[in-house]
């Protein structure tokens, strides 16, 4: 039987954020809804939920997301539902198809809209449930702006505890990088658990960030039948398959090497080779770059000064104008899966792709 995940030893942390990564199905959304809804029975304080778009917090699938919980056991007895109703969430009775609203305990959220709930007040709320917190696809402009603000509606001066759950789907992700987490992320193993301080000032407690790279629950869906399917089911970060250097015959040593170009975003740092065969066939290879390699030019998210950096592929450079068109026509090999799989997120994050 697969042993499901244990919120219990992150929750004596008493950290104010806790951040829970890892595989889809282990227990760790199902572990924080049951803290959330045992708090609110037992003490009628209320939670968030909260999602980044408006079409994931609809009643129906804000309904569906409590479905798996034993509401019959945490209320003992009094209520057998959720509801959900005009953006607030109840306890519930559903007695031959008709339902009777109890207590309100919580409301939800997008984050999209987070400057409709600044003249709201929250005062009872202990609780915020940030569900699918890392993406695959688009964040929000400034996302990370917006999530302090709308922390800072529903905190006020009080302290509350904020749960950041996300699938091991994409170590690209803001908030790693505004907690200033994006190396210590990429290090983390299934199983391990870090507690982060962070001073606002001499005179004040730090606040304090746990990340806990959940454990695999050895969880199998028997329902994937391509690798790219696969990849989707274990503990690991989420990859996809791409073609590496070894699919094209020759190692990379028999390439000579045209034109390095440093692709930097955040903590994650790729070098694109400009790569030609005795044969003249050009490719571009990438690899992540852990050293202090030295490129011809970088492009970067961050300010810099120097004419050897760009915000994108549009300069008057012809190797790189190169390194475009092959990417572009799809002539490019990778170190590995996960390198392919993080580079076109970065590519997209940037949107440079």
């Amino acid at each position: 039987m697969a042993a499901y995940y244990d919120i219990t030893k992150v929750l004596a942390t008493g950290a104010r954020y806790i951040m829970l990564l890892g595989q889809r199905a282990n227990g760790k959304s199902y572990q924080v809804k049951e803290t959330c809804l045992k708090h609110a029975y037992n003490t009628s304080r209320k939670f968030v939920y909260l999602r980044r778009w408006q079409a994931d917090i609809k009643a129906k699938s804000v309904e569906a997301y409590f479905t798996d919980m034993p509401i019959k056991k945490i209320t003992k007895g009094d209520f057998n539902t959720i509801s959900c109703y005009a953006g607030s969430i109840y306890f519930a009775n559903v007695v031959d198809g008709k339902v009777t609203r109890g207590p309100e305990i919580g409301r939800y959220l997008d984050l999209n809209e987070q400057q409709r709930y600044k003249s709201q007040a929250f005062p009872d709320y202990d609780y915020i449930i940030f569900e699918e917190f890392i993406s695959t696809g688009l964040y929000l402009t400034d996302e990370c702006i917006e999530f302090t603000s709308l922390i800072s509606t529903i905190a006020r001066n009080r302290a509350i505890t904020v749960f950041l759950v996300g699938n091991t789907i994409s170590r690209i992700c803001p908030y790693f990088t505004e907690f200033s987490l994006d190396s210590s992320i990429m290090k983390m193993k299934p199983g391990d658990m870090q507690i982060y301080h962070y001073h606002q000032s001499d005179e004040e407690d730090p606040i304090d960030v746990a990340v806990e790279y959940c454990a695999n629950s050895g969880f199998i869906n028997k329902m994937f039948a391509t690798d790219n399917q696969k990849n989707n089911v274990g503990a690991e970060w989420d990859t996809f398959k791409y073609p590496v250097i070894a699919d094209t015959g020759l190692g990379i040593s028999e390439y000579e090497n045209i034109y390095s170009l440093l692709l930097e975003f955040n903590a994650h740092k790729f070098m694109m080779q400009l790569i030609v065969s005795d044969a003249g066939d050009q490719f571009v290879h990438v690899y992540p770059c852990t050293t202090d390699r030295v490129s011809e030019r970088v492009i970067s998210n961050k300010f810099n000064i120097s004419p050897m950096y760009s915000i994108d592929f549009n300069v008057k450079c012809k190797p790189i104008l190169k390194i475009k068109e092959l990417i572009d026509t799809k002539k490019i090999c990778f170190s590995d899966n996960l390198t392919g799989t993080e580079f076109y997120n970065v590519l997209g994050q940037m949107g440079i792709a």
